[in-house]
């Protein structure tokens, strides 16, 4: 262990800053994210300690958190109820707060290939694209039947994003197709988390509740 820190609540996500190489995103939630409250934190690394050097106190569990690829400091964060938040850290200020989601924001990802543009999933059972200069949401995707854990852009195809869902299902998503360009049946049970291969722009990975791991092919 090369450095430590203490946080108030439990941690959901940690994102490395694009731009800082000793500052972490760090996304927590208290009770499991089950109830209660939840806080954004802005973590610096000096020596062996992890101190905040900001909070974003929430009224509701703070699930995930992406940094812009192309603009310093800036973040989005994405809460149990419902919001998705774009904060300029330098400043302090929350740029945009959108909330159009009506259940929990589980996840989201900054787009690293197309740079513009970010992807959140929801317990609504909907995927939201959204654009940092737009008050609202670009496009809705919702063809799932279950909520929504994992979105992520693909690294290879500005466009292409894929999503899983407690409907047991990976989805493959063309931003100019209103519906999934592919769907996959890849577990028995919720799919809580997948990645696209960084080599390789066909294949991806998802892990399930049913404790497996499995790789896909995708049409990319």
């Amino acid at each position: 262990m090369i450095a430590r820190g203490q946080i108030e609540f439990m941690g959901y996500s940690v994102k490395w800053s694009p731009f800082n190489p000793n500052r972490l995103a760090v996304s927590t939630s208290q009770h499991f994210g089950i109830v209660g409250n939840g806080m954004q934190l802005i973590m610096d690394m000096k020596s062996k300690t992890l101190s905040i050097s900001h909070r974003e106190e929430l009224s509701d569990g703070c699930y995930d958190c992406a940094w812009s690829p192309v603009t310093d400091g800036h973040i989005v964060y994405v809460a149990g109820n419902g919001e998705v938040t774009l904060l300029d850290v330098a400043s302090k200020k929350r740029i945009r707060k959108y909330h159009e989601h009506t259940a929990e924001v589980y996840s989201v990802d900054w787009s690293g290939t197309n740079k513009r543009y970010i992807v959140t999933g929801s317990w609504d059972n909907s995927c939201k694209v959204w654009h940092p200069e737009r008050s609202k949401s670009v496009r809705t995707f919702d063809e799932h039947t279950n909520c929504i854990y994992s979105t992520v852009w693909s690294p290879h195809h500005a466009d292409l994003f894929a999503s899983t869902s407690g409907d047991c299902t990976l989805k493959l998503w063309d931003l100019n197709d209103k519906k999934s360009v592919q769907t996959i049946p890849a577990h028995k049970y919720e799919i809580l988390t997948m990645d696209w291969n960084m080599y390789d722009a066909n294949i991806l990975a998802t892990g399930s509740v049913d404790k497996t791991i499995k790789i896909w092919v995708g049409k990319a």
